[in-house]
């Protein structure tokens, strides 16, 4: 059996999602018309859904000793990926409420538990392995210094790293970017980013329609990581590329697959995952990444739910024959 080529540091949350008409305001009760409970977690969702682009993924996560956790390995295991976790009998497997309205967007509480208390030292444990793959998924769901140790290890071996920064807080620090290689934040945790490390401070209408490419992408060098892909929903996402792979033009915008809206949880973690597959599928072209990853997270909406819902490479392959996301100019026209 070949070694897995992407892993993936990070966390794994048991959803519990309620579905209602309208998410309840500040004080209110919500009857909700659905619940449902199953796989998830910023990690476990990239993880999954780098594995079902046929790139075998490796997963290193903290559980708790309890019911939820045996449905992680339960599902690792249906999934046929690779996947370890620390048991931390102590601490619980974290949870996350999940609200999501009729039209599909979400509101969203997490416990992290466990993944609070992954360490550096199990990280460590599995440098070998992760040393043997191609590109290494991060994010901000877990043990901060366990999320630095794994980043570091992808560095010092040689990988590609990847980091969505998210969820992001007041405990971000810049230090964390040097290991970075391609980041994918989306528009909030941009604003958050340049605010935080450039002093930049712009509304995200601003950065979704109002700034030009040019004064984007300044911003993205200022912040001195190689590739940021800043994804935007509806808006496409935005890419600003330096010494990584092929890359022409340096900074440019990329469309849409249009889609049937379900479910946006996940949206984000479908495509830094398939992004990683991408990365795996073209060379490292990210042009062509980014398009693959544009529609590893169209069909990911399009199903109720986050790691079930990350779509197979067939679906992705059909999609892309029918819309290929175009790159788009400064003014929103087809580039030539």
């Amino acid at each position: 059996m070949t070694s897995p080529h992407i892993s993936v540091v990070g966390s794994y949350v048991q959803d519990l999602a309620f579905e209602a008409k309208t998410l309840p305001e500040k004080g209110e009760t919500r009857i909700a018309h659905h619940f449902r409970t199953g796989p998830g977690g910023k990690g476990f969702n990239q993880a999954v859904a780098a594995h079902r682009q046929g790139i075998r993924t490796l997963f290193l996560g903290a559980l708790g000793d309890d019911v939820f956790g045996k449905h992680a390995k339960d599902f690792a295991k249906k999934e046929r990926m690779d996947a370890a976790f620390e048991i931390h009998a102590d601490s619980y497997t974290s949870a996350a409420s999940i609200g999501v309205d009729q039209n599909g967007h979400n509101q969203i509480i997490v416990a992290l538990g466990a993944n609070n208390h992954l360490t550096t030292s199990f990280i460590e444990k599995f440098r070998e392995k992760i040393a043997n793959t191609k590109i290494l998924v991060c994010q901000l769901e877990c043990n901060m210094n366990a999320t630095r140790k794994a980043l570091q290890i992808g560095k010092e071996e040689g990988l590609i790293t990847i980091l969505n920064p998210a969820p992001i807080n007041e405990e971000f620090s810049a230090d964390i970017l040097k290991d970075v290689d391609i980041l994918t934040p989306n528009e909030s945790e941009f604003r958050f980013l340049i605010k935080r490390l450039l002093n930049a401070d712009h509304t995200e209408e601003e950065l979704m329609n109002k700034l030009n490419n040019n004064d984007l992408h300044t911003m993205c060098n200022d912040l001195q990581v190689p590739t940021i892909i800043i994804t935007m929903g509806e808006a496409g996402s935005f890419v600003s590329c330096n010494r990584m792979g092929e890359c022409a033009p340096a900074h440019y915008r990329m469309g849409i697959c249009s889609v049937k809206t379900v479910d946006t949880t996940g949206a984000g973690d479908a495509f830094s995952g398939g992004l990683a597959a991408g990365m795996m599928h073209y060379g490292n072209d990210i042009c062509q990444a980014v398009r693959f990853a544009t529609a590893v997270a169209a069909l990911s909406v399009t199903k109720p739910g986050t790691a079930p819902a990350m779509p197979h490479k067939n679906d992705v392959e059909n999609l892309l024959l029918q819309q290929n996301p175009a790159v788009l100019s400064r003014d929103r026209g087809i580039s030539p």
